[in-house]
């Protein structure tokens, strides 16, 4: 017997933020369970996903744990793209000005 599919949208792209890198990303939103599905291809031959659901605010910690994952400035420039697809409302790091999309830790002074 056939697997049933659902009705879903694929959203694939190499995301290039500004910051100097460049991440393979991919969007899968299941439209009869309203989930997405994040890829994050970081290594040639692995990467990293999550199931994130279709509504409410989306951090960036809840991310960076869901994806094990935890260098703030990707974490950032991964949660403009996803908001940019999603239109969700996105908590950034202190240090990241979501308007100009610019990650500036502040040094440590001694």
């Amino acid at each position: 017997m056939p697997a049933k599919y659902t009705e879903a949208t694929h959203i694939t792209e190499s995301y290039c933020p500004g910051n100097g890198t460049r991440y393979d990303l991919s969007l899968v939103f299941n439209h009869k369970t309203r989930t997405y599905l994040f890829c994050w291809v970081n290594a040639p031959g692995c990467g990293r996903s999550m199931v994130l659901q279709a509504d409410g605010f989306l951090h960036y910690r809840y991310v960076g744990e869901k994806l094990n994952y935890r260098n703030d400035a990707d974490l950032a420039a991964l949660m403009v793209w996803i908001r940019s697809v999603t239109e969700r409302e996105c908590g950034f790091p202190p240090d990241f000005d979501s308007t100009t999309g610019l990650y500036s830790p502040n040094p440590i002074v001694h």
